[in-house]
């Protein structure tokens, strides 16, 4: 996982501080 990835992952937690670790881990995945 590269800093992209990590920049789009902290976006999606900014924009939805409800997901869950499970929901993450399947960003990280696809990504």
């Amino acid at each position: 996982m590269d800093d992209n990835d990590k920049k789009k992952i902290i976006k999606l937690i900014q924009e939805d501080p409800s997901m869950d670790h499970s929901k993450i881990a399947e960003v990280t995945k696809k990504s």
